[in-house]
């Protein structure tokens, strides 16, 4: 029975290398669960438009955020509830926190559900709270968002070396959480997936948005429930598939308007 989901977001990753002496916590995720490669993000290939579609399964002319609005405006769940919202109605004893260094998740699209836990802050700062708050915490769904990544493909370009100096900072804080997952005894009982919304350097080396392979191709790892181990899958999964999989493995009928297939660990190159 899974107790609870952790999910860890690296904003701008893309479809990075992540060879284990470069990513090595990364890593030890990817022993333990499955590695889909290629993964398709939606188009524009854009934070608000991703990670906004990630929580709802759907595309972004359904949900229409973008960077400016979701900044200023709530997402209020009426027409395509997230994540959070479906599972808190279906587990409201659950625990509900999200810890992002982006705040547009947080104010747009997240909606701002009672005992919902949302703090930004600094990556390190962020890392820190959230690693003493695993620690704490009854069991529930967990969210962190990393961005230094995606500043650094802005400002040195993506893919670059210095890039790649700050992808190796975020397999450290994410190493971070994964100790503080173990030191909570929640690992054997927990789903815990890695996942960026984009890439970049497509169209313009120190930008994202285009529907080239560099921006549209991403990666998911995950690990726990009925998840095999060991396993490498290519070319066939969505970021729209990741909410459908959550509640499946949750046991929690998957709303008619999410587009995802909650399945699709089973349908790759093996």
């Amino acid at each position: 029975m899974i107790k609870n989901i952790f999910i860890i977001g690296i904003d701008g990753a893309g479809n990075a290398p992540l060879d284990p002496l470069i990513c090595p916590n990364i890593h030890r995720i990817s022993k333990k669960g499955i590695v889909a490669n290629n993964v398709r993000t939606i188009f524009p290939s854009i934070s608000a438009q991703a990670w906004g579609s990630m929580f709802l399964s759907v595309m972004p002319k359904q949900h229409r955020f973008t960077n400016e609005y979701v900044k200023k405006y709530a997402n209020l769940g009426a027409d395509f509830p997230s994540l959070f919202n479906v599972i808190n109605k279906n587990y409201p004893n659950f625990s509900l926190a999200s810890f992002c260094s982006w705040n547009g998740v947080n104010t747009g699209i997240i909606e701002n559900l009672r005992d919902c836990l949302k703090q930004t802050n600094e990556e390190n700062k962020l890392v820190n709270d959230a690693a003493n708050y695993i620690k704490n915490c009854d069991d529930g769904l967990f969210f962190l968002h990393l961005d230094e990544v995606d500043h650094a493909g802005h400002k040195f370009g993506y893919f670059e070396p210095d890039y790649i100096k700050h992808l190796i900072h975020a397999d450290e804080n994410v190493g971070l959480i994964l100790d503080s997952i173990e030191d909570a005894d929640k690992f054997e009982d927990s789903l815990i997936i890695i996942v960026s919304d984009h890439g970049g350097g497509g169209a313009n080396k120190f930008a994202h948005g285009s529907n080239l392979p560099k921006d549209m191709e991403i990666f998911i790892i995950a690990s726990g429930g009925n998840l095999p181990k060991g396993k490498i899958i290519n070319n066939c999964a969505s970021i729209l598939d990741i909410t459908p999989f959550i509640l499946n493995e949750l046991n929690i009928d998957i709303p008619k308007y999410m587009l995802g297939n909650p399945n699709f660990f089973l349908n790759g190159d093996f």
